[in-house]
Parts: C-alpha cells; sequence; structure tokens
C-alpha cells in the first residue's frame, strides 16, 4: 500500500480529505478520523505542503463540526507551523 502512495503522490492526498468528510457526513465516524489522519500523513511524508493544508482544513472542519474546540486548535497550530514567515 505504501509504494502505492508514493506512486500516486500528492493527488492521492488531496482526493482523500474530501473523502473523509463525505465519510464524516454519511456517520462514519471512526473512518473519516483515519481518512483523514491518512492524507495529513501521506501528505507530510511527500512534504506537499498544498495537500496538507487541504488535509488540515478538512480535519478541522470535521472537529469544527464536532465541537471539538481543542483539536481545532492542535491543527490550526499545525498549520502554522508549515506557513511562511
Amino acid at each position: 500500500m505504501q509504494s502505492e502512495i508514493l506512486e500516486h503522490g500528492s493527488a492521492f492526498a488531496v482526493q482523500r480529505s474530501p473523502f473523509g468528510g463525505a465519510e464524516w457526513h454519511l456517520g462514519e465516524i471512526a473512518s473519516c478520523h483515519a481518512t483523514l489522519d491518512e492524507a495529513i500523513s501521506v501528505a507530510k511524508e511527500l512534504k506537499d505542503t498544498h495537500a496538507l493544508a487541504l488535509a488540515l482544513d478538512w480535519a478541522a472542519r470535521q472537529a469544527f463540526n464536532e465541537r471539538n474546540p481543542a483539536e481545532v486548535d492542535r491543527l490550526a497550530i499545525d498549520a502554522a507551523g508549515f506557513a511562511p514567515e
């Protein structure tokens, strides 16, 4: 699976984020979290800031929808960590 992910590169990470959002809306909360965590992890591994920004945005939206301000803050800090100064 890992070689398949790296073969498709950033497209994999970018496509996984909205898929995770769809899972959340369908009630698949645990699967949503796993999918978004995977998208964030792949984007970080590939050092793709665009894919990482998208994945963090989707994850933060889901945390907001779940009324989890601590997770929203954590994701915002992660996003700020790679922002240009």
